[in-house]
């Protein structure tokens, strides 16, 4: 296969993630903000006490940069889980827009990207994304999911993005 029709390939396989909820390796999702240890605690006992994810994590499709959910990832992760409830968007499109939660920042989409990309997050609560008409849909993903092999949905076409990008 050749570089055009391996890219227009991964093309399509975005196209089809896209405001799809998966359930992906908690390895491959980035963040680009730092996370509060009290609001991590009380998400860890908000997920355990109701035994499922009410919401995925909101996840850029392009880049594996976490846009919101930073707190439910760090839980995951401190719980013994490796597999997080996530729901792509192509953070290029305008119906996602990022606010800032701070009058010390600028926060723009390229901020974002850059501080996921080269792991220079920002302070906690930096910035807000507002999904444009798209309601973000509940998950409700049982944690037993999150933990067990069996259950890996949207990982093949995923992991494909994954080898495809490390080797452009």
């Amino acid at each position: 296969m050749t570089t055009t029709q391996n890219y227009r390939y991964l093309t399509n396989l975005l196209a089809k993630l896209e405001l799809k909820t998966c359930v992906v390796d908690i390895k491959t999702l980035r963040p680009h903000e730092e996370v509060i240890a009290e609001k991590v605690n009380q998400v860890k006992r908000d997920i355990l006490g109701r035994g499922y994810v009410k919401y995925p994590v909101l996840v850029d499709l392009k880049t594996f940069v976490i846009l919101d959910g930073h707190h439910r990832v760090e839980a995951l992760k401190q719980l013994g889980f490796d597999k997080a409830p996530v729901f792509f968007v192509d953070y290029s499109k305008s119906y996602i827009i990022v606010r800032s939660f701070r009058k010390d920042f600028n926060v723009t989409k390229q901020l974002v990207v850059e501080a996921g990309l080269s792991n220079r997050l920002l302070p906690p609560k930096t910035s807000k994304h507002i999904l444009v008409r798209i309601p973000l849909p509940s998950s409700f993903v049982p944690i037993y999911i999150l933990s067990s092999s069996r259950y890996n949905w949207c990982l093949p076409t995923i992991e494909k993005l994954l080898t495809f990008n490390a080797s452009n």
